[in-house]
């Protein structure tokens, strides 16, 4: 069901007017405002006045849009986030901003490269071919958005690890993310991460829907302004939802012990160069010598202390 609120006019607002027991007309006036507010007030609901997802899930009436998500996820992803000394509802908004929270994700632009040489980004964070062989999944991009949201939970969690202790908001995630070389700068929301003529070039262009402010930069608080632009609809308040709901004994999943290892860099002989006018768009490997690749682009490992790059996918 939709989610209503004062003002609106449909079918949903006349089902839910007469839940509550008020004039069914169809329209959303004050009345049954209040009524909704006294009703949610009962049942330990925010009353708000607002019928989402949680309102309705009440109310008996079940939103069927996260059923690709099984009940197991929910309290993986907070070990997880406990773990990673994050939050799960800012994992859960970064994953939503990267796939919508879907494990079959697949970003494969642009379609005037051959298949093989296109983004091929997959899963929860979307994660770069060249990410999935440094983290160990050596079955290919395609094989990997079989795996259900619960089980790429795993691989999302063996990404992150390396950057514990920067991780606390959505902006240490998302920079984490986006430009993991530059994690300690995450706290600063006016720190810029690439810019047009200044500082790692190479990512301004793709990622320039980024920059909210056209400044011809993008900074970690833009990345933040992204998440929450990006976070909203049925699906995401029905993921809200469903972090928040008491667990069931039967769904408490088996969670792994943390890596003790660093997780191994790719070879950089399957990173395209970037001065290959045909090379993979989203690479961005910096022209540097002596060069490390790790989650979907390579660095110079001088100057950015061997940390990884990788793109933000838009």
């Amino acid at each position: 069901m939709k989610t209503i609120r004062l003002g609106h006019m449909s079918d949903a607002v006349l089902t839910w007017q007469g839940i509550i027991g008020v004039g069914e007309s169809g329209y959303f006036d004050a009345n049954t405002e209040s009524a909704t507010k006294r009703w949610q007030e009962l049942r330990g609901l925010l009353p708000d006045g607002v019928v989402g997802p949680r309102t309705w899930a009440v109310a008996g009436f079940v939103e069927s849009v996260t059923k690709d998500i099984s009940n197991d996820f929910f309290p993986k992803l907070r070990l997880i986030a406990m773990g990673l000394g994050a939050r799960a509802r800012d994992m859960l908004a970064v994953m939503y901003s990267e796939s919508a929270c879907k494990a079959d994700a697949w970003n494969d632009n642009p379609k005037s490269l051959p298949p093989e040489r296109r983004w091929n980004a997959s899963g929860l964070i979307q994660f770069m071919p060249a990410t999935l062989i440094g983290l160990g999944w050596t079955a290919g991009h395609a094989s990997f958005r079989l795996l259900s949201p619960t089980e790429q939970l795993s691989w999302v969690d063996r990404y992150y690890r390396p950057y514990r202790g920067f991780l606390g908001s959505v902006g240490g995630l998302y920079v984490a993310t986006f430009l993991p070389a530059l994690i300690k700068h995450a706290g600063d929301p006016d720190f810029v991460l690439t810019a047009k003529a200044g500082v790692l070039p190479w990512a301004y262009g793709p990622n320039a829907a980024f920059d909210a402010n056209r400044d011809l930069k993008i900074t970690v608080g833009e990345l933040e302004q992204a998440v929450a632009r990006n976070c909203h609809g049925a699906r995401w308040e029905d993921i809200l939802m469903r972090l928040t709901e008491p667990d069931r004994e039967d769904t408490l999943p088996e969670f792994p012990a943390p890596m003790s290892t660093p997780i191994p860099l790719v070879n950089t002989d399957i990173i395209e160069r970037p001065d290959n006018p045909a090379s993979h768009p989203s690479l961005y490997v910096a022209p540097l010598p002596e060069e490390v690749t790790g989650s979907g682009g390579t660095i110079h490992p001088t100057l950015y202390d061997a940390d990884w790059v990788r793109p933000l996918d838009d």
